[in-house]
């Protein structure tokens, strides 16, 4: 152990002062200092065109425009803090991370487009919305391959803990695209109509976090930490997510706005 002169200059020891005479403990300093780290990196993309429907030689009025947005996501790493058992979590392409302070839904990209039609003669345009989200594992999985990420560097030499887990078997959940309808019509010059059908073909959220049928035993294969199941499971089916995939279906808006 230290001896006390060792002992006094200590960081925890500092903040502790003690009483000349006789030792005892005096009022304690406290600091503090946030340990949890957040490092992330991607970029964002975006294209915008448009041009006349006589650019193609047909005379049709009107024009045509589209937009699409891509968010790519590069890496999206988190640490609770320095101890060896908080190890760095990489969430990209799950819908973590799932701390207090972070957003979730670390998708490897989004991609968001709208195509436009408008005719300027009649005063009316319709748009059609396109959301398309990749696939994705669950944020427990994205914890689960942090541990066996770092039981591996940890084998190979590297300093840390071996850290204890039993692996999942994780269906991954699919790719989700969803389309939009919407559109507007001046019908007089103070009378304004729009009108659209959110989830245009009624698609049905996607599960997440499903996993397979499991056997017991033999799942390891001698893996760092990693504790072979004691019993066989069945397919459990997961849940839905409704802040990314839409789980109540088709449905229809009509608005009118009067302008005096």
């Amino acid at each position: 152990g230290l001896t006390p002169a060792e002992q006094a200059v200590t960081p925890g020891c500092q903040l502790t002062p003690r009483d000349q005479n006789n030792g005892e403990a005096l009022s304690t300093k406290l600091s503090y200092d946030n340990q949890a780290t957040i490092k992330t990196t991607g970029i964002d993309v975006m294209l915008n065109w448009g041009t006349s429907i006589s650019t193609f030689g047909l005379e049709v009025p009107g024009s045509l425009n589209f937009n699409l947005r891509a968010t790519i996501l590069d890496s999206y790493e988190t640490r609770q803090s320095p101890a060896v058992y908080d190890v760095p979590i990489e969430w990209k392409g799950s819908l973590g991370p799932n701390l207090p302070g972070t957003q979730a839904g670390a998708y490897d990209y989004r991609l968001f487009g709208t195509f436009t039609y408008n005719n300027p003669i009649d005063n009316w345009s319709v748009s059609l919305r396109w959301r398309h989200l990749p696939e994705v594992w669950s944020a427990g999985y994205a914890e689960q391959q942090a541990l066996i990420a770092n039981n591996a560097a940890v084998a190979a030499g590297a300093d840390g803990l071996i850290l204890g887990y039993t692996p999942s078997r994780e269906i991954q959940t699919e790719s989700y695209n969803i389309f939009d309808l919407s559109g507007t019509w001046d019908i007089l010059e103070t009378v304004s109509l729009r009108f659209g059908i959110t989830n245009l073909f009624d698609e049905a959220p996607v599960d997440v976090g499903s996993n397979a049928e499991r056997a017991a035993g033999e799942i390891c294969n001698g893996a760092p930490g990693c504790n072979d199941p004691t019993s066989f499971s069945l397919y459990s089916r997961g849940g839905f997510s409704g802040g990314y995939y839409d789980t109540i279906g088709r449905r229809y808006f009509l608005g009118v706005k009067f302008r005096f």
